[in-house]
């Protein structure tokens, strides 16, 4: 969720940083985007991503942006959810992101959007049993190899 969708994101667009842990593209089955800051260009005043990218012209903020990435590697199937409120990561920064995929990396989405959700509301399916939790449960069960 949030920093760790980042991460997750980055680390599955950068070809550079899955080839440097000797991990090929072909191991990641699905990935799962909570909340998660995709597109830092749409956050350059947040405190949060200046602290972990620097400045918007520096070359650490374009290493760490994965939309600077998007179409380097195919996204594998990948569940994506954001709440309309979130005050932390806003809803246009995924948004941004979607825009920016191809057609055939946009197929590979299921996006959930919580309807007034706030930032951690992107995570809260792990503690209840409701739709967001069976839909996600669904999708893991259907791409993760096992």
């Amino acid at each position: 969720m949030s920093s760790g969708g980042h991460l997750a994101a980055i680390s599955v667009l950068d070809p550079s940083i899955l080839s440097a842990c000797k991990l090929g593209h072909h191991r990641l089955s699905a990935l799962l985007l909570c909340g998660a800051v995709l597109d830092l260009d749409r956050m350059p005043h947040s405190p949060v991503v200046r602290l972990l990218a620097g400045k918007k012209s520096g070359a650490v903020w374009q290493q760490a942006n994965p939309s600077n990435f998007i179409g380097q590697k195919k996204l594998p199937p990948t569940y994506l959810m954001h709440g309309t409120r979130d005050g932390l990561v806003p809803l246009e920064v995924m948004e941004s992101f979607l825009a920016q995929l191809s057609k055939e990396d946009r197929d590979q989405i299921q996006l959930k959007i919580i309807n007034s959700g706030g930032h951690l509301a992107s995570g809260e399916w792990i503690f209840k049993d409701d739709q967001y939790c069976q839909d996600l449960i669904s999708f893991t069960e259907k791409h993760i190899q096992g």
